[in-house]
């Protein structure tokens, strides 16, 4: 007779910290307490920055098992996966319980963005749990993925909102997929700090983690994430939002993208450069450097 499955907290992207050293894990697992009953966490890399690796493989901390794709603290009942975000033409892509060593942007390097077909091969070729981010541009994001259903299809969720307050169009993912597969809606913290994991949460049930050991534990892992996310819904979320972190989000998205018919800020100032932001070899002005050191602590 199969084990009952168990209620999980579920937050899929948080990237712990803002390429600095990562948070110890007993601060991490004091937090987690604060929420009863298993957990799963996605310790977010940003193209392969090595933040997943950096957390769990830390000397010190409560006992774990690694399994490649994902750590387990038999004693929290927390799950730590691999999850990996990046930039792809559309704006940014997660990417959820590839192999620790493998960056699925990294495969994709080059001067540009890859496109998200791009992304999502690669990511089928470790088979990653594919979910479109946050975009810079909604409505050329919905004009190239609700008008193909290849790519539609393929997408296993949409991420909706973390912590942030920032617009987002479910409404519009709604109209394009009423007559086909819709992807599930993801809630994430999306957070960069160790009290954002979990404020944002859904839950699934998904077998006890303690089953893993009885398993191909890889595998299994992502199997399980997977079936979560399948049950995932917007009726079964917690959301607490991060006020200081949501303005500070605000100002940088306004800085560096605009809002409708706002223009971008950077642009309205002398000294800033007039460049993609978001292109690797982009540099900005001496008064922009110092405005985004400014804002950025609040929000990272």
């Amino acid at each position: 007779m199969p084990e009952p499955n168990t209620r999980t907290a579920i937050d899929l992207e948080n990237h712990f910290r803002n390429r600095s050293k990562m948070p110890e894990m007993s601060e991490v697992t004091d937090h987690l307490r604060n929420v009863p009953g298993q957990k799963l966490i996605g310790v977010t890399d940003f193209e392969g920055d090595g933040r997943y690796t950096s957390f769990v493989h830390q000397k010190e901390g409560p006992e774990r098992e690694q399994y490649g794709n994902a750590c387990y603290l038999p004693e929290e009942g927390t799950l730590f996966v691999h999850t990996e975000e990046g930039n792809i033409d559309l704006g940014h892509f997660l990417v959820v319980g590839h192999p620790e060593d493998i960056s699925i942007f990294q495969e994709k390097k080059s001067s540009t963005p890859p496109k998200i077909e791009e992304i999502i091969k690669v990511a089928n070729d470790h088979e990653a749990i594919k979910i479109m981010g946050d975009t810079r541009d909604t409505r050329k994001m919905w004009d190239c993925i609700g008008n193909r259903p290849d790519i539609w299809e393929q997408l296993d969720g949409i991420k909706i909102t973390g912590s942030h307050l920032h617009q987002q169009y479910w409404d519009v993912a709604h109209r394009h997929g009423v007559e086909r597969k819709t992807p599930k809606q993801i809630f994430t913290s999306d957070g960069h700090s160790v009290k954002e994991i979990l404020t944002t949460r859904m839950y699934a049930e998904i077998p006890d983690f303690d089953l893993l050991r009885e398993e191909d534990p890889s595998q299994a892992v992502l199997d399980w994430t997977k079936q979560a996310v399948t049950q995932l819904t917007s009726d079964d979320k917690v959301s607490s939002s991060n006020y200081v972190a949501n303005i500070a989000h605000i100002l940088m998205v306004l800085w560096d993208q605009g809002g409708g018919p706002i223009p971008s800020l950077r642009g309205l100032i002398p000294g800033c450069n007039k460049g993609d932001p978001f292109h690797p070899d982009y540099q900005p002005g001496n008064l922009e450097a110092f405005s985004r050191w400014f804002i950025s602590p609040l929000h990272w």
